[in-house]
């Protein structure tokens, strides 16, 4: 997958959560070694990290890790009329999401269910500068509230939102903020890879006109009430 990404010029290439297990030191290792070797930043998904009990995306990129984001919420898996949580720590308060610039956007990783927390989808908006880049790897079966989620979150936090869900589920997809977007989305039990060439400049662009018209709108909508 990595040398079919870096053939297709990809420089971010994202894993879905628990694909990739980060706690054998030899595929730490060897995700380090092909991220330097193509110069790619990789985001191997999220693991279990047994030391500290948590669940963890960790970005490799040249010269080595670059960060890591904790996952805040735990699954909730219903299997034989039964219902599992996640065995993972969290931390309790602030729940801390980082924003790394990079030369590719700002960029910002939600676990899973993460990103259908409304509160960090508004931190994100509010975010300064601007987050450009929002990550949601995922092993989850219900897909429809995350495509939901991220087709709000396209233009609430105007940015470009990538969801990679475990092929078995599928549903991955690629949401952008233009007008005229195109959707790009992998079928449950498909592995591949669907790619977005990321315009900053455009985007930023956009994003400061979008601002002013949603100021704009607000501020008719006051004066009409008053």
């Amino acid at each position: 997958m990595v040398e079919k990404a870096h053939s297709d010029r990809v420089s971010i290439l994202i894993f879905p959560e628990m694909s990739i297990d980060l706690s054998y030191e030899q595929l730490v290792k060897e995700v380090a070694e092909l991220a330097n070797q193509y110069r790619m930043i990789i985001i191997p998904g999220s693991y279990h990290d047994q030391e500290s009990k948590k669940n963890l995306s960790r970005v490799f990129g040249p010269g080595g890790t670059h960060w890591e984001q904790e996952k805040h919420t735990p699954a909730i898996i219903h299997i034989g009329g039964k219902r599992f949580i996640e065995k993972i720590k969290t931390s309790i308060n602030p729940k801390t999401t980082i924003i790394c610039n990079t030369e590719y956007g700002r960029i910002a990783i939600a676990i899973c269910r993460d990103f259908l927390d409304m509160d960090l989808r508004v931190e994100l908006k509010n975010s300064n500068p601007p987050v450009d880049l929002v990550i949601n790897p995922a092993f989850t079966p219900v897909t429809a509230d995350f495509k939901a989620a991220h087709f709000d979150a396209r233009r609430s936090i105007y940015a470009y939102c990538f969801f990679a869900n475990i092929a078995e589920f599928g549903d991955s997809l690629i949401y952008t903020p233009e007008k005229d977007r195109i959707e790009r989305t992998l079928p449950a039990r498909e592995e591949g890879l669907i790619v977005k060439e990321v315009d900053l400049f455009q985007l930023r662009t956009e994003r400061k006109k979008w601002e002013t018209q949603q100021q704009a709108q607000k501020s008719f909508i006051q004066s009409t009430r008053n």
